[in-house]
């Protein structure tokens, strides 16, 4: 039904309804409908005593006040959500609103973007109940904004979306723009399938559209296998499901059949308590079928609750939704009001930032200077004691080396000296065992014997203390020696020593007790052993070991 047509509908039913309420004979039929829909409709009259959405919303309420009792104000959004849905199912659209409106103030103030899409959707579902399509569509758009953004950032948003181009679908569907509500329940349906999610209540959709346009076998095939599984999982949708079927069935004109479901669908409404905005145009419907099927009364009495149902929800004069057709524009008026504040606030801030920011520049030049001069004082500090110290040391390195260089001077001198005394000792001692030998040779006397032997133990005995004082004054020398060399016998040690020491050939042969030629062969064999090439000198190879 267009716009127009829903209007000459209410007009007719209006003119009806006073007809039906001025007959003398019809008065007490009157009062008797009044009283029934009284008792079947408390709900919707506020006189429900449904303890299990009353305990709904006491828990909500509970975990609002204590969201606020610990500073939550996300908390404090999300049941305020909440209660606006559910107040929105029980059809008082009042406290739904408030408590949408409520939500989105809180939620733009702490920029929880997800929750303002949320109350964004429930305003939409409000202002499109009182077919202010227009405005209700901005909402939505709204919601999709935000949603789009949150998924770009982070998948886990996808529900918000999918749930967003589902409710955007429905509201063409009002509008009876099949094209644009079928391209917005594709998207619902992708990002389900995405996700892996039941589609059920997309495939339900895709049927109304298909009531619409009045492909009827279609939407039979595809609404009916969804019965059992809408029963067992989501029960209270049965409520939209059986109207769907009702208006399926009336497009078939299988009017008996249409009632039947749409019978089923107040039933169930009263069972779940759950889509009551769906019972008035309910009646209207059933009053229409039974037109067609000639029960005047039944009609009669189904658009009275019609009516009467929709005068109570929807009209102007009703007392409880007569603010919502003199809506204000509270939130843009409180962002207005927040932004010319945050305003003031802000050229306020900004003055006293710019003094704070003056003397920070003035305190932060001041320190950067100061600690720049310090860490140069303290820098030159260290560099000069470093330098004196450097210097020191070095001084100290060039007196230990003198003092040792000269040390090892006198003592190779000293042991030079003793050495040269052990040589003419020797020479004496050779000397002398020459001619004892000789004395001994024409003799034969055995003392002389003895002492030849005495003379010979003494000469060992200085050729140990020659190399213990050697070693005294080169300790690593004979270490370095044989680790390098270690084939080296002691007779090679001694050759060694005596080249440290400067000898010449001659001198080593004296010393020895060997002859020129055989000390030049010895010097000759130690070359061949410490593996020296022609060029090398085997005097500065040794002092440099």
């Amino acid at each position: 039904m267009t716009t127009i047509d829903k209007v000459i509908f209410k007009l007719a039913s209006v003119i009806f309804l006073i007809f039906f309420l001025f007959t003398n004979s019809e008065a007490q039929n009157t009062t008797v409908l009044l009283s029934e829909i009284n008792n079947e409709w408390s709900l919707i009259f506020n006189k429900s005593k449904d303890l299990e959405l009353n305990e709904l919303i006491i828990n909500q309420e509970k975990i609002a006040a204590e969201s606020l009792r610990n500073n939550d104000t996300l908390g404090i959004v999300n049941a305020f959500n909440k209660l606006g849905g559910v107040y929105c199912n029980q059809v008082n659209y009042e406290k739904a609103y408030s408590y949408y409106w409520d939500a989105l103030l809180l939620a733009d103030q702490i920029h929880e973007r997800e929750a303002t899409a949320r109350s964004y959707i429930g305003l939409g579902i409000l202002y499109s109940l009182y077919e202010r399509r227009e405005d209700a569509l901005i909402y939505y758009m709204k919601a999709l904004v935000i949603h789009q953004e949150l998924v770009n950032k982070n998948k886990k948003y996808i529900q918000g979306l999918r749930s967003n181009y589902f409710q955007i679908a429905v509201h063409y569907r009002y509008e009876n723009n099949v094209k644009a509500a079928r391209s917005y329940l594709e998207k619902s349906r992708k990002l389900a399938f995405f996700q892996k999610k039941n589609v059920l209540f997309i495939d339900a959709e895709e049927g109304y559209l298909n009531i619409l346009e009045r492909k009827y076998k279609r939407a039979e095939y595809i609404l009916l296998p969804l019965e059992d599984e809408i029963k067992s999982t989501t029960p209270a949708y049965t409520v939209v499901y059986y109207s769907l079927l009702g208006d399926l069935y009336k497009g078939m004109q299988q009017f008996k059949r249409s009632t039947s479901y749409y019978l089923l669908a107040i039933k169930a409404a009263k069972s779940y308590r759950k889509h009551l905005n769906f019972i008035p145009d309910i009646y209207k419907k059933l009053s229409s079928n039974s037109t067609a099927l000639k029960q005047q009364s039944n009609a009669t009495s189904y658009l009275f609750y019609a009516l009467t149902l929709e005068e109570h929800l929807y009209s102007s004069k009703s007392t409880k939704n007569q603010f919502l057709f003199e809506i204000k524009d509270k939130y843009r008026k409180v962002q207005e009001e927040q932004k010319t504040l945050q305003l003031k606030q802000t050229l306020h801030q900004l003055k006293q930032d710019e003094k704070i920011w003056f003397l920070k520049t003035i305190l932060l030049i001041t320190s950067i200077l100061l600690i720049v001069i310090i860490a140069m004082v303290w820098a030159r500090t260290i560099r000069n004691k470093h330098k004196a110290e450097r210097l020191l040391l070095q001084q100290q390195r060039i007196l230990e080396v003198k003092s040792n260089t000269e040390i090892m001077a006198v003592k190779n001198k000293e042991l030079t000296g003793s050495t040269l005394q052990l040589v003419a000792k020797d020479e004496l001692l050779v000397s002398i065992k020459d001619k004892l030998t000789f004395l001994y040779q024409e003799n034969k006397l055995i003392d002389i014997k003895r002492l030849i032997k005495e003379i010979d133990l003494n000469k060992d005995q200085s050729w140990l203390a020659f190399e213990t004082r050697f070693n005294a004054v080169n300790k690593e020398f004979y270490k370095v020696l044989c680790s390098q060399y270690p084939n080296l016998k002691p007779y090679d040690l001694r050759i060694c020593a005596l080249i440290k020491l400067d000898f010449t050939t001659k001198e080593m042969a004296k010393l020895l007790g060997i002859s020129a030629e055989s000390a030049n062969t010895s010097r000759y064999r130690l070359r061949k052993k410490l593996n020296l090439n022609k060029d090398v000198n085997l005097a500065e190879f040794i002092r440099a070991l």
